[in-house]
């Protein structure tokens, strides 16, 4: 149990690292750079996915099969995540309302949606395999 304790502690730190490494990307070259909103965004989310695979391969979970067996799996992991996401933000928001904010309680059931089903998949199918020494 206290594995699990440390592996969700170390995935919120990831996360938090995640996060402000896209928005940082983001408003640099959004704000700073005056480069395409979308572009920016896409850079951003790009460099925290790398920053979120490496961090959950070598800190989070401490287990370094190669990146070829990883990789697409980590991916997959996003995309279905994000899949359960938007089904919890169309059901949650028709579920309660066009208020604003029921708007905004179905988006963080959807963010917390997506965390949950993310963590999950990376636990027990992507990151697997054999663990490797904490430093």
């Amino acid at each position: 149990m206290g594995e699990l304790v440390g592996e969700i502690l170390r995935f919120g730190l990831v996360g938090a690292a995640n996060t402000a490494l896209g928005l940082g990307i983001t408003s640099a070259l959004d704000l700073g750079l005056h480069i395409n909103p979308q572009i920016a965004n896409a850079i951003g989310y790009a460099a925290g996915m790398v920053l979120s695979y490496v961090m959950s391969r070598v800190f989070v979970f401490r287990r370094a099969p190669g990146a070829e067996l990883t990789a697409p799996k980590f991916v997959a992991a996003l995309a279905v995540a994000f899949a359960v996401n938007q089904v919890v933000l169309l059901m949650a928001g028709k579920a309660l309302g066009p208020a604003q904010l029921m708007h905004f309680v179905a988006q963080v059931l959807a963010m917390a949606s997506y965390t949950v089903v993310n963590f999950v998949l990376c636990r027990f199918w992507v990151f697997r395999q054999t663990k490797i020494n904490p430093a």
